[in-house]
């Protein structure tokens, strides 16, 4: 061959990674002419035709990267998936107004780095699974292990956003005479702020990463199949790790979206990516053993450039946001006693009787 297979997975992921991109910043113009509207006026963003094409273009991205497991290491695809973040510091200040800075140039570049060293010392031998052989990868106690940890986490992550969803609706009372209440409170009110972008974010990335994993299950699979072994589907396996792999995806969609709608893709993007990272890297590690012919100098230029992807993608996520569903912490520092007043009466007024 005059491209190895690897050569190619890593060309489709970039290519899948632009267009997930484009798909995620239509979809969150879409969510910004939505707010704009009035409230009588304003859908819910799977009804909305922009975040429709929107996610037909970000379905299609997906669908490279989906392609691009089949001709390399998850190891290897996963990481690259940071090129998303890259597209969206150019796309973002272009078409979401969203201001750019020297960090982010900096973290950028780390991210550029990172990727470059995983290409170079990461997995690439030719992988090929079969049913029998991912089989047996599934009943291995360190993966049960791995698998029962993320969906603690995740019931932990999901519980902690239903209570926030709550607590941070400025349409509820409470809000506003939690808003009220002395320093203390109002500190905790802060931290609780910080806390709803990041489930969105964090459950996002983690469902994200599961569903790479059984991407490259179901990839597997398919390739053997169209090679000529037709009885790959016939196992009631098979067919159910496509459903998982469907639901982790509508699940992955559905959180990013929430996040996106509330608060800037500058945070939510490079956070959802953090997580989404470890757990498509740790899923192909534990199931996989991608790291089996490892030498020490892959092992140290693999673990370097992947921590400047993290450290990239946290200074990324420490960007100030703007958040249009309710007050931002800087704006609740800066805001007098005497206007806070003024604000808590004049939301009051708008909620509805029934919640007062």
């Amino acid at each position: 061959r005059m491209i190895p297979y690897w050569a190619i997975g890593v060309i489709i992921c970039i290519t899948g990674s632009i267009l997930s991109n484009l798909g995620w910043t239509i979809q969150k113009y879409s969510h910004m002419q939505n707010q704009a509207m009035s409230q009588s006026q304003q859908q819910i963003y799977y009804k909305q035709k922009l975040w429709i094409l929107g996610f037909v273009i970000y379905f299609v991205g997906n669908l490279g990267d989906f392609v691009a497991l089949a001709f390399a290491a998850q190891s290897l695809v996963a990481p690259l998936g940071s090129v998303v973040l890259v597209v969206n510091a150019i796309m973002s200040p272009c078409f979401l107004n969203e201001k750019i800075t020297n960090r982010d140039l900096h973290a950028i570049l780390l991210i550029l780095v990172g990727d470059v060293l995983i290409v170079l010392y990461s997995n690439h031998e030719d992988t090929s699974y079969s049913l029998s052989e991912l089989m047996v990868f599934l009943v291995r106690p360190v993966f049960i292990v791995f698998l029962v940890l993320t969906l603690m986490i995740c019931i932990f992550l999901s519980y902690e956003k239903d209570v926030l969803d709550s607590k941070l609706d400025p349409n509820n009372a409470s809000f506003y005479d939690d808003y009220d209440k002395k320093d203390g409170v109002r500190e905790k009110w802060i931290k609780d702020e910080v806390m709803h972008p990041y489930t969105y974010a964090a459950l996002a990335g983690i469902v994200g990463g599961i569903s790479v994993l059984l991407a490259k299950c179901v990839a597997e699979l398919v390739k053997f199949t169209i090679e000529g072994d037709s009885s790959q589907f016939k196992n009631p396996i098979s067919w159910t790790i496509t459903v998982f792999l469907l639901a982790t995806c509508i699940a992955q969609v559905h959180y990013i979206n929430q996040g996106l709608e509330r608060y800037d893709s500058f945070y939510i993007v490079p956070m959802f990516h953090v997580h989404w990272n470890i757990w498509s890297i740790l899923g192909g590690i534990i199931f996989f053993n991608e790291f089996h012919s490892f030498q020490p100098i892959n092992y140290g230029l693999f673990t370097l450039g992947f921590s400047c992807i993290l450290v990239g993608i946290y200074y990324l996520s420490q960007r100030e946001m703007h958040n249009a569903t309710h007050t931002t912490k800087r704006d609740q520092l800066e805001v007098t006693e005497s206007d806070a007043e003024s604000e808590r009466l004049l939301a009051k007024s708008r909620v509805p009787n029934t919640v007062q």
